[in-house]
């Protein structure tokens, strides 16, 4: 819980009001995919995620004609050259079994969000 939901929300105590005094901002997060669906083995940290994503959705509509926007990246997918991934990729699994993403596109994701100033949800892979 401090991790998961205690740190954002110091984090965004901490910056959101400068962004709210320029009338511009973005809160981007990045979380796992369990956040918006139940999966086996995460009973722990899913819920924690869950709050987490009520949380910026409620921020989302309390900011939205602030100027700031608030956007969620959900990663239902293993982040390809991460040590996570050497690990799968080594454990014999079949590719297809996980689905893999590359870092500079979920960078890509994050920064779209960014530059359209809409607050939004994205899950990847989209069918997760």
């Amino acid at each position: 819980m401090p991790l998961a939901l205690d740190t954002l929300i110091a984090l965004v105590a901490e910056f959101l009001p400068a962004m709210l005094a320029r009338g511009d901002g973005a809160i981007l997060t990045a979380q796992g995919a369990a956040a918006v669906r139940g999966r086996a083995h995460m009973s722990g940290w899913g819920p924690l995620l869950a709050a987490q994503r009520n949380y910026l959705q409620s921020l989302a509509a309390e900011v939205a004609d602030q100027g700031v926007i608030v956007g969620q990246l959900h990663i239902g997918a293993r982040i390809t050259g991460t040590p996570f991934d050497d690990h799968y990729r080594a454990s014999g699994q079949p590719k297809d079994a996980f689905p893999a993403a590359d870092p500079a596109d979920l960078a890509q994701l994050l920064w779209t969000m960014h530059a359209d100033r809409k607050p939004q949800e994205l899950l990847v892979p989209s069918e997760w």
